[in-house]
């Protein structure tokens, strides 16, 4: 199926087109000498609320067409759970299937000997004690990024640096199949993308030392393909994204926090509110149980989304696809403000 171009659903990357050569065109005064005829219907569309605090929200599409998202996150003090899971639901919402990869470039330079170090400046006891850091390190990172959707989500630990990640990720990377990096800015994305494609596809810049932080190198979104003739597939490489809110993506929240709702479902009352106190209420007979069945952590995370989810249906969500624009409803019926009568008065 395809749409018309004049659709106010803005193109996404990963969008395929029909087009034919323009004749009012020349690749001399034009970069672009091609007429746009339509838009076919996308596969699987990853979208958020665009950023900002706006009255009007609008969402606004990521990609089109990605069958596999990496998550990225680096192994450091910019880690975080919550986050990865917003990724993951946004993912798993448009019917894409996400894995999380883990830079262990910050273990793995911990590891490294300092500039003029020798090997007889650390001693044994040093360097076992090291390795059992980096070790636990490694464990710690893999283990939160596991307890995401039950672990039903594939984590894997790589340096994106070198030969590493062609091994890791090459299931993924098949002809016909396209993938997207998502992830904050500095965790690794483009030296992932430039390590895959064995060349510098995007430029790449150091974090910041002091709050392990990524610097914003990627500006825009673009597709490479990969091996001969695309027999590697497409990687799409996008900018980290500062802010990250779900747009109606209530599926997604309920797969990734799939036992809670689960468990929900066993409340006295449908309108359960899972607050302490709540008589009937599954969710804190299992918080009170203490056996680890319901982390109070995690539950706070899944109803901050669904405090997101409640919101964003109290607005009226208008057009198609990646542009529809959120309205917060009819104005109050009240009287007309001083500026009004005047206007009126002048009509007069």
């Amino acid at each position: 199926s395809r749409r018309h171009p004049s659709s106010p659903t803005p193109l996404a990357v990963g969008d395929w087109v029909l087009v034919t050569p323009d004749p009012q065109s020349t690749t001399s005064t034009s970069t672009y000498p091609y007429k746009l005829h339509h838009i076919l219907h996308h596969q699987t569309l990853i979208r958020r609320t665009a950023p900002g605090n706006s009255k009007h929200r609008k969402t606004q599409p990521i990609a089109a067409n990605i069958d596999t998202a990496f998550v990225v996150s680096s192994c450091n003090q910019d880690f975080n759970v919550a986050r990865l899971e917003r990724y993951v639901a946004m993912a798993m919402d448009a019917n894409v299937r996400p894995v999380i990869i883990l830079t262990k470039r910050d273990l793995c330079e911990l590891g490294e000997k300092e500039e003029g170090e020798t090997e007889e400046e650390e001693s044994e006891e040093e360097r076992e004690e090291l390795r059992e850091d980096l070790e636990w390190m490694k464990d710690y990172y893999l283990l939160q990024a596991k307890t995401i959707a039950n672990g039903t989500v594939p984590v894997l630990l790589l340096d994106a640096r070198g030969d590493e990640p062609q091994t890791a990720l090459q299931p993924y990377l098949r002809r016909g199949q396209t993938i997207a990096f998502l992830g904050s800015s500095g965790v690794g994305k483009s030296t992932l993308l430039n390590s895959l494609g064995n060349s510098t596809l995007a430029a790449t810049a150091a974090i910041h030392s002091d709050s392990g932080q990524g610097r914003h190198t990627t500006t825009r979104r673009r597709i490479f393909v990969l091996g001969d003739s695309g027999d590697q597939g497409c990687v799409l490489d996008t900018p980290g994204l500062r802010e990250l809110k779900l747009v109606d993506s209530k599926k997604g929240v309920e797969e990734v926090f799939g036992d809670l709702v689960a468990i929900a479902q066993e409340c006295k009352f449908n309108d359960c509110n899972h607050a302490q106190g709540t008589p009937g209420c599954a969710i804190m007979e299992a918080v009170e149980r203490e056996d680890g069945t319901v982390d109070e952590e995690r539950l706070e995370r899944w109803e901050k989304l669904l405090e997101e989810e409640r919101a964003m249906e109290k607005v009226k969500i208008r057009g198609g696809r990646g542009g529809e624009q959120v309205n917060k409803g009819p104005l109050k019926k009240g009287k007309p403000s001083n500026k009004k009568k005047l206007k009126r008065k002048k009509k007069k």
